[in-house]
């Protein structure tokens, strides 16, 4: 997945969508959202 892609993902779901890709594929696992 690209960057875009995961803060796509994160705005969906009302996350934080800043960081490193890391970082936002870390939120959305904590947050039970599958990849």
């Amino acid at each position: 997945m690209t960057v875009a892609q995961l803060k796509i993902l994160l705005e969906e779901n009302s996350l934080s969508k800043s960081g490193k890709k890391s970082d936002l594929i870390d939120r959305l696992l904590e947050n039970s959202f599958s990849l």
